[in-house]
């Protein structure tokens, strides 16, 4: 999802599935990461309750079927937006041993690596994404922006979140994180250009709302990043 309008249409769909089927498991835990989006994205009022009903979904898809590998990796993202990283690796590496070809969950495993501070192995968990799905992703390389720049690879990073962003004007995670860079890069005029963009883009955004939009170990990288947003001219 890209923006509230994609989530809700999606979460308006899961509904209507559950409402059919209320033993969908994987419907529940795709509900699941609708709510978990809402909140990490900011596109709610109410990020805590977002973050209660994931839970409520992770739960009970869970308790119907915890063989479905797509429920772990919903629980896995769910942890690791709370800040329970090891509790994250934990549960996506239960997914990948029930589907050991399931690459977005080697492609989550590497985004928790990231925020837990080991970003060589998620690099090297990446890779083995894109090996077994080698179609273009821009999730995928949202990720390897966001590990080219924890480790204060600025050009890489920067080339990443372009690319993301020819492939789709709308991504916000990409639009932000190319603003924190370019400001890291010392490009201030184009970080605050970018920034003018992700306001037009999503009005009314606000610093307020990311809360939960950087789950990193290292606290002093979230400030990084939060530090260059503001100074791109992004409102509190």
């Amino acid at each position: 999802y890209v923006d509230a309008e994609s989530a809700a249409s999606a979460q308006h769909y899961f509904e209507q599935a559950i409402a059919l089927d209320p033993g969908f498991a994987r419907a529940i835990a795709a509900l699941a990461l609708v709510h978990l989006r809402y909140a990490i994205d900011g596109w709610t009022t109410t990020p805590q309750l977002a973050l209660h009903k994931a839970a409520e979904f992770t739960g009970q898809a869970a308790a119907l079927n915890p063989t479905i590998p797509q429920i772990h990796f919903a629980a896995g993202q769910l942890a690791l937006f709370r800040g329970r990283h090891e509790e994250a690796v934990a549960a996506v590496q239960r997914a990948i041993h029930l589907s050991p070809s399931y690459a977005d969950a080697y492609a989550l495993l590497a985004w928790i690596y990231n925020y837990a501070g080991r970003p060589d192995e998620a690099l090297a968990s990446l890779e083995k994404a894109w090996f077994l799905n080698p179609v273009v992703s821009a999730s995928y390389t949202v990720i390897l922006g966001e590990i080219h720049f924890q480790r204060g690879e600025y050009v890489d990073a920067e080339s990443a979140f372009e690319r993301v962003l020819q492939l789709n004007p709308a991504h916000m995670r990409a639009r932000m994180w190319l603003v924190a860079t370019l400001v890291q890069s010392g490009d201030i005029d184009e970080a605050a250009w970018q920034a003018e963009m992700l306001q037009l883009s999503f009005p009314g955004f606000s610093l307020l709302q990311l809360d939960y939009a950087f789950p990193f170990h290292d606290q002093g990288v979230r400030e990084r990043v939060l530090q260059g947003l503001s100074r791109a001219g992004l409102p509190d």
